[in-house]
């Protein structure tokens, strides 16, 4: 066989579209001032993350899009809230910023500010008063237009064949766009953080702060 009819032999690498996807990695959100056994666990949380996410991507291809819960800027002022907001990620979203990802303006300020509002006033287990059923339902609906609003951000900015990083709550409730296919992770850590959450729960009960 010639050279010229090996070469025509050899198989051609095809880049395949895998569609829109979306790999999704659970917020978990924090305040100013926690304890440093709780910090330790957001770490390895990130850590774990960053490991997955590294690996998936030299599969899959490069994260194009990060969209991220509670963020209504983008790029280098998005960031400063994430790292408010989510300073054991930041530093990992940051470099992805700087090498293939566009931190999108995920949320829309006056949509995330109003269900704010309604989630602080509506008790996580209603006693059955008429204000804190009212106050449950108008979470609903803020949340439910939220929602709409992040994903008609996801619709319009991810391209076909790309993919996005998105830092949702465990319990969003984003209905995905059509053609947009959602990758769920659940990181080992996270069983961990449930834990200490509901701990710290109960102690707070036990000394009446709650």
């Amino acid at each position: 066989m010639s050279r010229s009819r090996a070469k025509a032999a050899r198989p051609q690498r095809s880049r395949v579209n895998l569609g829109r996807r979306v790999f999704l990695v659970p917020f978990i959100e924090t305040a100013p001032y926690i304890p440093s056994s709780f910090t330790r666990l957001l770490d390895r949380y990130w850590e774990e993350a960053r490991s997955l996410l590294d690996g998936h991507q030299r599969v899959s291809g490069e994260i194009r899009h990060i969209y991220h819960e509670g963020v209504w800027i983008a790029g280098e002022e998005g960031l400063r809230i994430v790292e408010r907001i989510n300073p054991q990620g930041h530093p990992y979203l940051s470099e992805l910023c700087r090498s293939t990802a566009v931190l999108e303006a995920t949320e829309r300020r006056r949509l995330f500010e109003e269900s704010q509002r309604w989630r602080n006033l509506a008790p996580k287990k209603p006693s059955g008063y008429r204000k804190e059923i009212i106050a449950k339902e108008h979470l609903e609906e803020a949340n439910r237009r939220r929602y709409a609003h992040i994903a008609s951000v996801m619709d319009s900015t991810l391209g076909e064949g790309e993919l996005a990083l998105g830092i949702l709550s465990l319990n969003h409730g984003l209905k995905f766009p059509e053609g947009v296919r959602p990758i769920h992770w659940t990181p080992n850590t996270l069983e961990d953080i449930v834990n200490w959450v509901n701990e710290h729960w109960k102690i707070l009960r036990a000394e009446g702060m709650v």
